[in-house]
């Protein structure tokens, strides 16, 4: 029954890098979860075959790829189960990329609850190859949580899991993120008197991709780019540049599966992908060097506790390799995520008055002062900060959905679903229908309080509590491979928001934002947020 797992990982489209004691070890693990199958799956022999499983069919030569022509996740999700239910089998979505689609949140569960102790998902091909084969006197092989497999990769999220997983050294960047967010805010207070409506400028964005990057990158390698300085380093400015070009070309590069094809030719595309990882990979070295020779020079860090330590100096003890890929991982996958989340927060709360007012009143009983500083009793004190955050998220994930590649023969919604199959979880679609959430439409924080019915929150306990599967709604991922930085992320979040609202009344004067599908999903208009001063 494992056989055809095996077969998977030696496919040679799918290059994992597993060393072949990790293989066999594989092995092993596939063994015990395949004796797991065999007294878990009892309907296997009654269950209806994968062929039988509905989709729409592949055009000739194009097969469905036409399909990712201006993509909308939510529509094309709508229409794939508004036609075939809740399971779908999707063939050619690219040349060689079949996707099973599943709808009923329970299958979801199902999914992760058995996705095993090294779950499996596609292999960034394109990144691999600028690592492992164009810079492996940097690299090695040294894969790190992206692009890792198997029990290497278990091995590695196991360390990281104890640097980065850790409240107690989370805690410890509060201080730092507090002073980078009030150098923002000094910033937006220059924004705003240039303008005589005090409106953001077009490219508000990108200041909200600065204090992103200066956090990662102060957090990561302990190094300031000091992106609001009047004399900030041209570096930094191009740093994010080449950080949102590399995350547009991923769709091309990998999602698609036409990597090999721009490799193979040296297209203009590979050239400036290659260029985006280049300039970024020499940056972090030159970061990383400068912080290792400050620590090494430091007299007093052999003293220095355990949970004192930066997240670099952890990384550095580990391996300089390791160091490396973790840092660009961290970096490359933390900016524009948690920015666009950062932005669409912002919208959201501009647009709605009473939750924008709401969440003011909390922060006023926490932060009776402008210049507060944040700490992290506050922070576990701001319920309705958070609920803000995770209704943006719910409205607006910048992932669409959640891929996962069966770790074992298994039956799902009643159909033989064969080990090796990728199956896409699309919980963006799923977070937005009435199916799950009351007034899906709507933009309501309350609905993650606790006593939230639909409308409000009751003194009368006995008004039965909306409840919701929580595998609906996963902005960070589950299980073994939830997002590692989830952290770090939320404190980031946490405080640009909670000092965003605290300072100033956020209006929206404009149109209803639209809302893009690139490589990630998020906000597709200028942010152009209008700003009035809080006076108390």
């Amino acid at each position: 029954m494992y056989r055809t797992t095996l077969q998977f990982l030696r496919d040679k489209r799918f290059q994992f890098p597993f060393r072949l004691r990790s293989l066999t070890t594989a092995t092993t693990q596939i063994q015990t979860q395949a004796v797991f199958e065999e007294k878990q799956n009892i309907n296997w022999d009654k269950a209806k075959p994968f062929e039988s499983i509905p989709g729409p069919k592949p055009l000739p030569v194009i097969g469905n790829a036409w399909r990712l022509v201006n993509w909308d996740g939510k529509k094309f999700n709508q229409e794939m189960r508004s036609k075939y239910g809740d399971i779908v089998y999707i063939k050619h979505m690219a040349p060689g990329w079949h996707l099973l689609y599943l709808y009923n949140v329970k299958d979801i569960e199902f999914v992760f609850r058995n996705e095993g102790l090294y779950p499996i998902r596609f292999n960034f091909e394109s990144m691999s190859y600028y690592r492992h084969v164009m810079r492996k006197d940097v690299f090695g092989q040294t894969y790190g949580l992206m692009n890792g497999q198997g029990e290497e990769w278990g091995n590695t999220r196991a360390i990281a899991n104890s640097i980065l997983m850790q409240s107690r050294s989370t805690n410890n960047y509060i201080p730092l993120v507090n002073d980078i967010a009030d150098e923002f805010l000094e910033y937006v207070k220059q924004l705003k008197s240039r303008d005589l409506l005090g409106l953001m400028p077009h490219n508000f964005m990108d200041d909200i991709n600065k204090f992103v990057f200066e956090s990662v990158t102060a957090i990561a390698v302990n190094h300031r780019m000091r992106c609001f300085s009047s004399n900030a380093s041209p570096k930094a400015m191009d740093a994010i540049k080449h950080i949102l070009d590399m995350f547009y070309l991923t769709l091309p590069m990998d999602i698609l599966s036409t990597g090999k094809i721009h490799r193979t030719l040296n297209t203009p595309l590979w050239k400036r992908y290659i260029g985006n990882h280049e300039f970024f990979t020499n940056l972090i070295l030159e970061m990383f060097d400068n912080a290792k020779r400050k620590m090494d020079e430091d007299p007093n860090y052999q003293f220095k506790p355990d949970h004192e330590k930066t997240v670099f100096e952890k990384l550095v003890e580990k391996d300089k390799k390791f160091a490396v890929v973790m840092t660009l991982d961290m970096i490359i996958a933390g900016v524009e995520t948690t920015s666009l989340v950062s932005g669409s927060t912002l919208y959201y709360i501009s647009k709605n008055v009473r939750a924008q007012r709401k969440l003011r009143h909390e922060l006023l009983s926490l932060l009776p002062s402008k210049h507060t500083p944040v700490t992290a009793e506050l922070l576990d004190e701001a319920k309705y900060l958070r609920a803000c955050i995770k209704e943006s998220m719910r409205l607006a994930p910048v992932a669409h959905c959640t891929a996962r590649w069966t770790p074992k023969d298994m039956v799902i919604g009643g159909y033989r679903v064969p080990a090796g199959t990728e199956i896409n979880l699309p919980h963006m679609y799923l977070s937005n229908v009435a199916e799950h959430y009351t007034n899906p439409k709507e933009y309501l924080p309350e609905r993650w309080l606790r006593g939230w019915v639909g409308q409000k929150c009751p003194a009368d306990r006995s008004v039965k509590e909306e409840v919701v599967n929580p595998f609906v709604t996963l902005p960070f991922g589950f299980g073994p491979r939830a997002c590692v930085g989830k952290r770090i992320a939320n404190l980031e979040l946490e405080i640009f928001i909670a000092k965003m609202v605290r300072n100033f009344v956020l209006e929206w004067p404009h149109k209803d934002m639209k809302f893009v599908q690139k490589m990630l999903y998020g906000i597709g208009d200028p942010l152009r947020l209008k700003l009035k001063d809080v006076t108390y």
